[in-house]
């Protein structure tokens, strides 16, 4: 019987997670094309005013790192030689720091038993659920501001 209702919740489980995790990984297919057309329009862009029997190569700065956006204005890398991390990635660890916690502490209930093992399993179950509502609400934002600033350059 216990076998079917931790099944029941994996099913649950991957019903809610699986959405998000295709939509942020066609947002990320979707902004590295993005940053690769802008990349070239750049490139293009500082070929203009040269003269049309000028035949020289532009190659970008090796220096340090330029991070390109679609308006065309760079900005430049952090200057730490370990690249900071995304926000992206910051929740990515989170989430996985709390499913890996959240099933382990899981694990040790069940094996060991006894009632201090479930309480806190239903307190870290608790903070799981919370991140993930956190989660869902940043989404949304995110979504409503894509969606304004679609509709203002549209205007």
């Amino acid at each position: 019987m216990s076998i079917f209702i931790i099944l029941g919740l994996v099913v649950m489980w991957g019903a809610l997670l699986l959405p998000m995790w295709l939509r942020r990984h066609d947002d990320a297919d979707e902004a590295r094309s993005v940053d690769r057309f802008s990349t070239a329009m750049h490139t293009l862009s500082r070929r203009e005013g040269r003269g049309a029997d000028d035949r020289s190569v532009v190659m970008p700065h090796r220096t340090r790192d330029l991070d390109v956006h679609v308006s065309g204005a760079s900005a430049p890398a952090a200057t730490s030689s370990r690249p900071a991390l995304t926000a992206a990635q910051r929740r990515r660890r989170a989430l996985t720091a709390l499913l890996g916690i959240t099933i382990l502490s899981f694990g040790a209930a069940v094996l060991v038993g006894g009632a201090i093992l479930w309480v806190a399993q239903v307190l870290i179950d608790c903070c799981l659920a919370a991140f993930l509502a956190h989660l869902r609400t940043q989404a949304k934002r995110a979504a409503e501001r894509r969606r304004a600033a679609r509709l203002e350059s549209r205007a």
